[in-house]
Parts: structure tokens; sequence; C-alpha cells
């Protein structure tokens, strides 16, 4: 019933673009894809996935639709450079307005800590409330599109926080491994101005040899070493 199904001839509504793929998803973010039929019902597209003869069904707002081809495949290529980009709300209620304008009507309005996908950033920086930035354009994760300015944003690539994280990481490793430590009964001992120099010794400790890979643990009774 073409009221709730909607496909054309030959079998095909035509291609679109994945604007923002759902986790395991056979299809990714920006990947062009033949675009079978539509439900009006669910207000889902059914699309053809490489490798299956068994179409899936995606949700109409993560699918950029193009009667062509070619018009998919163009978009895809202008859209590449956003596929790794997305933003955190970082205050409650930033708002999602229908176009780039402040005065705009209000369409969404995001919570803290919320993650959009961000779909398009505006060439033009402008200054609103004293504050300088850009309007993005941008798809929330149940199906709202709008513009957000980014002073209430954190627009990052999760790539690259991974990157930033496992950098920080090694910092911290680093910082512990070039550091030499002590049994806590050698302060005790300095405290009370009692050593006992059988317990009491350099060579008692946590050392750290980086370049061989390995960690000794001396104390006076015992010597473990590991390695990492």
């Amino acid at each position: 019933c073409t009221a709730v199904l909607v496909s054309c001839a030959g079998g095909k509504l035509g291609y679109g673009v994945v604007l923002w793929s759902a986790n395991n998803s056979p299809v990714k973010t920006g990947q062009v894809v033949t675009v079978k039929s539509q439900s009006q019902i669910n207000n889902t597209y059914s699309i053809a996935v490489s490798g299956s003869r068994t179409p899936i069904d995606v949700p109409t707002w993560r699918i950029k639709l193009f009667s062509s081809q070619t018009e998919a495949v163009n978009f895809s290529a202008s859209y590449s450079p956003m596929i790794p980009i997305f933003a955190k709300a970082t205050t409650n209620g930033t708002p999602i307005r229908d176009k780039p304008d402040v005065s705009a009507a209000r369409v969404y309005r995001l919570r803290q800590g919320q993650v959009i996908k961000v779909l398009a950033e505006q060439p033009k920086k402008v200054t609103i409330g004293g504050i300088d930035g850009h309007w993005y354009q941008v798809l929330t994760n149940d199906g709202v599109m709008g513009y957000s300015f980014d002073a209430n944003l954190q627009v990052y690539n999760p790539a690259n926080q991974s990157q930033q994280q496992a950098s920080a990481n090694r910092s911290k490793l680093n910082a512990i491994l070039s550091t030499t430590y002590r049994p806590q009964y050698f302060q005790q001992m300095i405290d009370n101005n009692q050593i006992d120099l059988r317990r009491f010794s350099p060579d008692i400790g946590f050392f750290a040899d980086p370049q061989a890979k390995k960690v000794k643990i001396v104390m006076p009774k015992y010597e473990i070493t590991f390695h990492y």
C-alpha cells in the first residue's frame, strides 16, 4: 500500500548517505547506500547491505536521501571531514534552533553531557553575547536536526580523545617508573629517630628499569622482579 510503504520502479527509492550509524550497524557513517523503500508508519528506510540478500531497516533520520547516486556520492565526499566529529552539551538547556540564528525557533533543548552528531560547520564566525564562535548543524540521538552555537558545546573527535588519554596514561606511567619508592617504615624510623641499618638501606625499595621493562621490589627478607 503506497500510504504506508513507498518504493519506485525497479525496487529502488534512491540513494542515501548515512549521517550517523547505530552501534554495531553493518553500515558506517558517511557510507553511500541503496535505499529500497520507505515505511511511513515506522519512519524507516529499507536499505541494501553489501554481502546480504536481506535489506535492513534504518530510521529515516539516520539517512540523507538523494534521487541519484552521483548526488549521494558528492555529498558523502563533502561530509567526509565531519564523519568523526561529535559534540557534547556543556550545560543543561543548550538550544538547537531551526536556523543558524539566535532569534530562530528553538526545536530542541540538550541535556548536559548529551552527545550529538556534528553534520556541518557554518564557515562564518559570529559573535553572540560577546562570545565569538560558529554555528554547527547537528543531529540528536533521537532524530532532531538543527543548529547550535558552540558556546555551550564541546566539539571533539573521539579518536583524538582516545589518543590524548593514551598519551596521558603513558605520561603517568613514565612518572611512576622514574621514581624510586621506599617502604613506609623508612619515614617512621626517621620520625622516631630510630634507624635500623639492617632495614634502612638504599638497596631497599621499589626500582624500575624502563629500558629492560622490569620492576624490582626489594625488602629486607625478600626480593621480587616483575617484567612488563
